[in-house]
């Protein structure tokens, strides 16, 4: 199953077909300075799973010469073996108290040097790296379940649906403007066992 990714930096496009592996999927733009790799999902139990003693990890690398700098957000769906999403177990609004004004101001987004990596880890029981909330996932039967990972960070829609009452929103040495325009999505398949 191929995965598309766009890269948008200044006024450069990239458009790269990563093809996914059996059990590790990842995906590298030919000419992008940025390597997204998905750790290998395992059997697991249910216990371990629902436990929080499971988990996997999305590995963003900076193949360039230059700091990249990432929206630190990756949403995840958990599908049933029918393809339908699986009810959360938890959901905790992530902007409600802040110190600022502004959503976008308080976000720290992840500087990657040259030759870097940083690692978002995937746990169903609770994961912290939702866009809009705190999530998690207690399931309910053993079976196969694919993870539905997508990186997306889009400036204008950032700025516009977190930018209000900040008060240099365009600035160019503001993070968010500076930031890797990116959309990848990675399916990983986990089986859970009794």
């Amino acid at each position: 199953m191929p995965s598309k990714q766009v890269f948008h930096n200044s006024s450069r496009l990239l458009l790269a077909i990563g093809i996914l592996s059996l059990a590790v999927k990842s995906s590298n733009a030919a000419d992008g300075p940025l390597r997204v790799s998905v750790s290998e999902a395992e059997q697991a139990s249910l216990r371990q799973i629902n436990s929080g003693d499971w988990s996997t990890k999305l590995t963003f690398e900076n193949t360039g010469e230059e700091d990249l700098i990432l929206w630190p957000f990756v949403s995840l769906e958990v599908l049933d073996s029918d393809g339908k999403p699986v009810s959360r177990s938890l959901s905790i609004g992530r902007f409600g108290r802040r110190k600022s004004a502004s959503v976008i101001e308080e976000i720290e987004f992840v500087t990657l040097a040259a030759g870097e990596s940083h690692d978002v880890p995937v746990n169903l029981k609770r994961y912290s790296f939702d866009p809009n909330a705190i999530i998690g996932w207690q399931l309910s039967e053993p079976g196969k379940y694919k993870l539905v990972l997508r990186y997306k960070f889009q400036r204008d829609e950032a700025k516009k649906s977190l930018g209000k009452g900040c008060r240099d929103l365009d600035g160019r040495q503001q993070p968010w403007n500076r930031a890797l325009e990116i959309d990848i999505e990675h399916d990983v398949e986990i089986d859970a066992t009794r």
